[in-house]
């Protein structure tokens, strides 16, 4: 009976549960029973062999003296200062949540928080391990807002080229008969985890990693202790991250990330066909015109332009114009040499008065061949009647300068053609504009530069 009763005795091991705030409190004991205090609400509890608690004197919070509560306080505060020195981010998505990618079901098994020096500070990203139990694993991963879907591929499916490009000698990918391009070479580090994992983890792990990009796909290769690991991520629209998070929890997407898609690209090509479908509709129109037109001479008239005549009305001969409103193409000739000849008229209407004013300023040196001795006045509608000049001249000459003036009715006008071409123009400008700009923010970021 003595025998048994030592055998009884002997120090037993276990955890109990306080009866008053659930937290776990490990135990030895030689005794029956024993009185143990929870450090955590500094209830009594009172504990037997069976490892059961009872008796328990529980203690309300308002009956915790100053001191405890402070010393409570302290600890708390300690461990969440501690546990932010850890983890880095917000963990956005619970360990054994279930979440909806691509139309399957996946549940979060682990998370890691993995960071890199790069421009002189410390990038960090997140990365969260899911699983489905027929398509296997996969890997969610999170950088300043950009969301990524990552799966596994072989590298006997991938092939690889010569990079034609000067910025690095390294072979590119292609992968799914699509084309990569070298993007980042960096080195990464673990500085948190939480989870399951299917390798071994440890904070402060390290790995060698290269980014290949086709937007809205990157392909990444890892490496680590000899080990070659090739993943290809897919970039999450913002539609798609919503399904994922509550709206309160969607973090806010900063810059232009490696594989994030170019929207501008896609604009500027949907304007592509109606631009090149209206530009044939105004070349079409552009050569009816030229065909049409008859280019016909109306009047001409030659005349001596003398120095002592500056600032004097000289009056043409007079000219009809028929064919309905036509256009009305002036050619002002003054054959000068080194000099200006400022020539300005007006059209006159003797009908009704009605008056069309003119105005150039000609110039020409043989010497480098600047100039032009010949200047042009368009009308675009001039209606019919009988009409007159009225000229005046100023040059700087020191001899008689001889001039003429040519009237066309019904000419070819390339300015509108010109400046409808150029309206035209103006949207898929715009955009292409915003394209580039958009892919040398994405560059930036970048250890390369196309």
């Amino acid at each position: 009976m003595k025998s048994r009763n030592k055998k009884a005795l002997k120090e037993k091991r276990g955890i109990v549960t306080c009866y008053n705030c659930l937290a776990i409190i490990a135990i030895k004991t030689r005794k029956k029973s024993k009185k143990l205090k929870c450090i955590k609400c500094l209830s009594k509890n009172t504990v037997n062999m069976n490892f059961t608690t009872e008796n328990t004197e529980m203690v309300s919070n308002n009956k915790i003296s100053f001191s405890a509560e402070n010393e409570m306080n302290k600890s708390t505060k300690d461990y969440q200062e501690n546990e932010r020195k850890i983890s880095i981010k917000e963990q956005l998505i619970p360990l054994g949540s279930l979440i909806t990618i691509k139309d399957h079901k996946w549940e979060v098994l682990g998370y890691l928080e993995v960071a890199e020096m790069f421009d002189g500070k410390e990038d960090v990203w997140c990365e969260y391990l899911l699983e489905n139990k027929s398509l296997g694993y996969r890997w969610l991963t999170e950088f300043d807002g950009h969301w990524n879907f990552i799966s596994p591929c072989e590298k006997k499916n991938i092939e690889f080229k010569p990079n034609t490009k000067k910025y690095s000698s390294k072979n590119i990918p292609v992968y799914l008969e699509r084309q990569y391009q070298l993007f980042h070479l960096g080195k990464g580090v673990i500085k948190f985890k939480n989870g399951n994992f299917f390798w071994p983890v440890k904070i402060g792990d390290t790995f060698e990693f290269e980014d290949y990009i086709a937007p809205p796909y990157v392909l990444t290769c890892e490496k680590n202790a000899g080990e070659e690991n090739w993943l290809q991520g897919e970039y999450l629209h913002k539609n798609e991250v919503k399904k994922i998070l509550t709206s309160e929890k969607i973090p806010y997407r900063f810059g232009v990330y490696l594989n994030q898609v170019n929207k501008y690209i896609d604009i500027r090509k949907n304007l592509i066909k109606p631009w090149i479908l209206f530009l044939i509709v105004l070349i079409s129109f552009q050569l009816w015109i030229i065909y049409s037109s008859k280019n016909e001479l109306i009047f001409e008239e030659s005349f001596v332009h003398v120095p002592s005549s500056n600032e004097k009305s000289q009056i043409s001969k007079k000219f009809e114009l028929t064919d309905s409103n036509k256009n009305l193409e002036l050619k002002l000739i003054a054959y000068v040499n080194d000099n200006f000849f400022d020539m300005s008229g007006k059209i006159v209407n003797e009908e009704n008065g009605e008056i069309y004013n003119f105005f150039k300023s000609i110039y020409y040196s043989s010497e480098d061949g600047s100039g032009s001795q010949i200047e042009t006045v368009s009308f675009s509608s001039i209606p019919n009647g009988k009409y007159q000049f009225i000229l005046e001249g100023v040059t700087d000459a020191k001899v008689d300068t001889p001039c003429k003036v040519i009237v066309l009715r019904d000419v070819t006008i390339w300015s509108n053609f010109i400046l409808s071409i150029i309206f035209l123009s103006i949207i898929p400008i715009f955009f292409l504009i915003l394209e580039k700009r958009y892919e040398k923010k994405r560059w930036e970021n970048s250890n390369f530069s196309p």
